[in-house]
Parts: structure tokens; C-alpha cells; sequence
């Protein structure tokens, strides 16, 4: 099945791409298809990539990003040089039924997932910077 990104994963894709960075080991979570990770691994061919994302029927085959299934940062180890997150940020209210709502659905206001992330990040990273604004 081939996945098309949504506007704002091109988005983050186009910020990363755009800073003078050499991350030797990237994470990309909540990672859906692994679209972004796919694309990650391709501009930084030298680093280790990683995907997780809570449900697994939904990565890709490719052999150049390590998988792994879990509930954000369940079932990952060591430090980061990049975190990158499409949270889930649609108001339940908000959510339709052609996409899954695990994918989209962020709770009342669309936020009840992005607080979590980014504090465990800071345990996550090499640098201990907050990697979430």
C-alpha cells in the first residue's frame, strides 16, 4: 500500500531538512506508516532511524528504518540526536471515520498527547534539551 504524508509531516519533514544538523540516531514516533522516517533515513544516510508507532500494521517494509511497535516510548532504548512527532492532534469532536482515529484523534482539544512526549524526551535525548515547542 503506498501512504501519501499529510501536509504538515512534509512540513516537519521541510524543517529538519532545513537546519545544519548531522543526527547520528533519529526517532521518529507516533510514526504511522514511517513515511517521515523513510524520508529521514534517505537525507541522513549515515544515522540509525528508528519508528515506533502503537500500531504495527501500519509500518512500511523498508530495511533501512528500525521498527518498533509500542505506546510512545515503550520498547525503546538508549539516547537520540532528533526526536520527530506528528502527534495525534484532531479534536475528537473533529475526527471523521476515513482515517484511523488512533492516527488523528488527540483528545477534547486536540493536545492530550503532546505534553507526554515532550517530557520524556528530555530522557530520550543526547543533548537533555527540551525537543518539543
Amino acid at each position: 500500500m503506498r501512504y501519501i504524508p499529510t501536509p504538515s509531516t512534509k512540513e516537519l519533514l521541510a524543517i529538519v531538512c532545513a537546519e545544519d544538523i548531522q543526527p547520528t540516531r533519529i526517532l521518529d514516533l507516533c510514526c504511522g506508516s514511517g513515511w517521515l522516517a523513510e524520508a529521514l533515513a534517505e537525507r541522513f544516510p549515515k544515522a540509525e532511524v528508528w519508528a515506533s508507532d502503537i500500531r504495527e500494521e501500519e509500518f512500511s517494509t523498508s530495511l533501512k528504518v528500525k521498527w518498533n511497535q509500542g505506546d510512545l516510548f515503550e520498547g525503546l532504548y538508549g539516547k537520540f540526536d532528533l526526536i520527530v512527532c506528528n502527534f495525534p492532534y484532531v479534536p475528537t469532536g473533529l475526527c471523521g471515520d476515513s482515517e484511523p482515529r488512533i492516527a488523528f484523534d488527540g483528545g477534547i482539544d486536540g493536545f492530550d498527547l503532546i505534553a507526554i512526549p515532550c517530557r520524556a524526551s528530555q530522557v530520550f535525548t543526547r543533548n537533555k534539551l527540551p525537543s518539543c515547542d
